[in-house]
């Protein structure tokens, strides 16, 4: 089991975006990334994506289609990819899963699958593995762009993206990136764990 120090996060320290906030601010900060990572980290086991094609169609049980979705993005992909290591930067991802997977994760992981083979790398830990660094309880949603701001992604009850709050202190970020990071080097790549697990279920009933 992983044993790392989970840094303190209080709400109050950061500034509450509305969804449409969050979005905007995200592409603001994404456009001055240079030459530096950025970091995911995903926790919560099951989302609402409604108007995503791909989970549409996971959710009406057409699952052949889902997947065709997510093989459809991979030249958007790349060529995001190839713009983030033009600018000196790698979005790197942690996915926590429970197991047995839910529907959402199952789903998921196929479309992870994708953008870490088109350049942004993906891992994933069990909830088992960073069972010590939950004693407080589930870990966060974040990302942290560039090592000049972090988000604390809120969701409602049903999954639906609402908000974040958001953190531009540096030694705040500079810790949770070294968290992420060190989860990341723990993890197992998405294709070895798609190989081992997941690729070869068989289709989740949403």
């Amino acid at each position: 089991m992983l044993d790392v120090s989970v840094p303190g996060l209080d709400l109050s320290d950061g500034d509450r975006l509305t969804f449409a906030e969050y979005d905007s601010d995200f592409d603001t900060y994404e456009g001055k990334i240079r030459e530096h990572d950025s970091w995911k980290l995903e926790r919560n086991q099951d989302f609402d994506e409604s108007g995503n094609p791909g989970y549409d169609a996971f959710r009406r049980g057409e699952w052949d289609e889902a997947l065709s979705f997510a093989k459809a993005q991979e030249p958007a992909l790349r060529e995001a990819a190839a713009r983030n290591r033009e600018r000196g930067t790698v979005m790197r991802r942690v996915r926590i899963v429970e197991e047995p997977l839910s529907p959402y994760v199952q789903w998921e992981l196929h479309f992870l699958r994708v953008r870490a083979r088109s350049g942004s790398p993906v891992r994933v830990l069990t909830s088992d593995q960073v069972g010590r660094s939950e004693s407080d309880g589930p870990l966060p949603e974040l990302v942290s762009l560039g090592g000049q701001v972090l988000y604390h992604i809120l969701y409602s009850d049903a999954g639906i993206a609402e908000g974040a709050v958001r953190f531009v202190d540096p030694p705040l970020i500079r810790e949770w990136e070294r968290f992420i990071a060190a989860l990341f080097d723990a993890g197992e790549e998405l294709d070895s764990y798609m190989e081992r697990y997941a690729a070869h279920l068989p289709p989740p009933t949403a």
